[in-house]
């Protein structure tokens, strides 16, 4: 086999590589979150949906605490492989498939338990964004972010450019999220978050676009952790009625595991299909200068 021959076959196997490494990803995390599953048995004998429901915490901590290793364990492991920006779809997707067996907010809100799954949201918010800062800033970042108009990117963590990104990410993913949440049904709110994790990194990505978007997925689970903090306010004294009539306000009803999800999952597709949208007119300013 010539090199020519050779590298043109190693160019039509890569993708095939890649995505078979993904579903793989995938596959393996919805495996051990499923093999965690029944740590999380509540009285009714459902699981979940948060840990505060479980009927021994503290087996259910250290279940969550496995899941949670061996997630970190295969991303990084991945991002090797098929870069940071396919590693964390991957285990996403894998979190969100393997989270569907839990039950939706419906008995949260019943038992009056909502205080528990904010903690839990700040839990997964944190373990996001140790996620996101060590896949993409520990592995080189995301190559398609080009420099602002001084060569240099700015701090993907205190820079104000990448507080505008997570500001705007948050207010787009709630926004997504919101369109499509009606019902506490499991497959909808894990769709719910994960359009949300896309509009996040698209609106993200325009507002600023020379950051790497370490910030953007743990904004927006913080964020939806927040937000059903503020909307449980509104929530009517008879809960089961307003279950039963649809009134419960919509950002409510996504389980801290469906924003983490979510968030990993679309927050780089919609960052991948902001890039189509960007023009960087510095570089023809570069270019003048230099002329």
């Amino acid at each position: 086999m010539t090199p020519l021959v050779a590298l043109w076959s190693h160019m039509r196997m890569r993708p095939t590589i890649d995505w078979i490494i993904i579903i793989a990803i995938a596959a393996l995390t919805a495996a051990v979150v499923r093999s965690a599953l029944p740590f999380w048995a509540n009285a009714d004998g459902g699981f979940g949906p948060t840990l505060i429901n479980a009927q021994q915490l503290w087996p259910a901590l250290v279940a969550v605490g496995a899941v949670l290793l061996v997630m970190f364990l295969l991303a990084y492991g991945a991002a090797a492989f098929i870069g940071p920006m396919a590693a964390m779809p991957a285990v996403g997707a894998g979190l969100g498939w393997g989270a569907l067996e839990l039950d939706g907010m419906r008995s949260v809100l019943l038992t009056g338990d909502i205080a528990a799954s904010y903690g839990e949201g700040c839990i997964w918010a944190m373990f996001v964004l140790v996620l996101s800062w060590v896949l993409i800033v520990r592995r080189g970042g995301v190559k398609t972010v080009e420099p602002d108009s001084t060569g240099s990117h700015p701090d993907p963590m205190v820079s104000a450019e990448a507080i505008r990104a997570a500001v705007f990410g948050i207010v787009a993913g709630l926004l997504g999220a919101w369109l499509i949440t009606r019902t506490d049904f499991r497959q909808q709110t894990a769709v719910a978050a994960t359009v949300g994790g896309v509009a996040c990194g698209f609106a993200g990505r325009l507002a600023a676009p020379h950051v790497q978007p370490v910030l953007l997925a743990p904004a927006l689970v913080l964020g939806g952790t927040l937000a059903a903090w503020v909307a449980f306010i509104f929530v009517p004294n008879d809960v089961e009625a307003a279950l039963a009539a649809g009134k419960v306000p919509a950002l409510l009803l996504p389980l801290p595991i469906d924003w983490a999800a979510g968030a990993l999952l679309g927050v780089p597709l919609g960052f991948a299909m902001a890039h189509g949208f960007l023009h960087h007119d510095d570089e023809g300013d570069r270019a003048q200068a230099t002329s």
